[in-house]
């Protein structure tokens, strides 16, 4: 069984959104175009992305969602069951009925429980520097230990996602077909070579980031 967590990836999509950067600050062009992409750097970022998503899967507040999915599951199962049957007894429309309304209060109290765990957390799509969305990161304690135990400062990370996903869209919007005379500012061209020449492992990452948003048991 699969089970998703909206809540989980907060802290590693939390830069992905943040597009209003992308017409950043001439000293944020600056800084960006300085940065060059390395595979130390996204080893690093892996790990750190690993530590975070351990650490969050051990919150009880994560744990109680998953209760409540499991819930839902269980009540959908019965529901498709019933509704499945060609004629229902009176009985079985009670019960159909018993289990619309359990199903109902189970998602209710399961977007609660989501609302009450994003109430604070910073909304990086309002971010308008390099500056905010370190302040963003440092703010998220999980992430925080993670990218210290990765050797990784929350600016840097900043950096690295932007530099990634900037010099990602360049690459996927050219298909391969990147003139490099006519780059944005604030787009270093070894980024966008580094994208090109290590799309196996970048993608394996995003696979893997993807993954962590659900979880597997059986």
């Amino acid at each position: 069984m699969r089970r998703s967590f909206s809540i989980m990836l907060v802290a590693l999509v939390v830069l992905a959104s943040a597009s209003p950067l992308l017409a950043q600050s001439k000293a944020d062009e600056k800084e960006l175009a300085s940065y060059t992409l390395t595979m130390a750097t996204l080893n690093k970022v892996i790990a750190a992305t690993r530590a975070m998503a351990k650490e969050m899967m051990n919150d009880p507040k994560l744990q109680q969602l998953a209760k409540f999915d499991d819930q839902i599951e269980s009540l959908e199962k019965e529901i498709e069951a019933l509704e499945a049957k060609d004629e229902l007894s009176k009985a079985e429309e009670a019960k159909l009925e018993s289990l619309n309304a359990q199903i109902d209060k189970a998602r209710e109290a399961k977007d609660q429980a989501e609302e009450a765990m994003s109430d604070g957390a910073p909304n990086m799509n309002n971010a308008q520097s390099l500056d905010d969305m370190e302040r963003g990161i440092s703010s998220i304690a999980p992430m925080s230990r993670a990218l210290k135990s990765a050797g990784l400062t929350a600016r840097e990370y900043a950096k690295f996602t932007m530099a990634m996903l900037q010099a990602g869209m360049i690459h996927g919007f050219s298909q391969g077909k990147v003139d490099y005379a006519k780059l944005p500012a604030g787009v270093n061209p070894e980024n966008v070579k580094f994208i090109e020449a290590h799309k196996a492992e970048l993608e394996a990452m995003q696979q893997e980031f993807a993954a962590m948003g659900k979880r597997k048991r059986d």
